[in-house]
């Protein structure tokens, strides 16, 4: 984002190696093959680029429906030159978990459904 202004990388892309599970959660990127060094052009609607699913149940977060997600978008001020951050939880139950997750959107609130 830094260098385009319009596209956004992968965590390998980047530098960051990402481990793609650990012994609670999966960790998917939603746009890119796993492990790819690669960009993408930025949406003018969010899309999910970063997804944390649990393995089993956490209490009442349940596997089978609750996940963290992490969505972008091309920003409307300055131009349209930058990006938009939008924290997504899936299930009320899971964002208690992670009450500090909304923080990464830039209103300091997830979207909770």
């Amino acid at each position: 984002m830094s260098e385009s202004g319009t596209n956004f990388g992968s965590w390998k892309f980047i530098g960051y190696n990402m481990a793609t599970t650990n012994n609670v959660f999966t960790y998917t990127e939603e746009k890119f093959t796993a492990g790819a060094a690669a960009t993408a052009a930025l949406a003018s609607s969010a899309e999910a680029v970063w997804k944390a699913q649990p393995k089993s149940n956490l209490n009442d977060c349940t596997s089978s429906a609750g996940y963290w997600e992490l969505k972008i978008k091309k920003t409307s001020a300055t131009g349209g030159n930058g990006a938009e951050y939008k924290a997504h939880v899936k299930g009320a139950d899971c964002n208690v978990l992670v009450p500090g997750y909304g923080k990464l959107d830039a209103t300091g609130a997830a979207v909770i459904d």
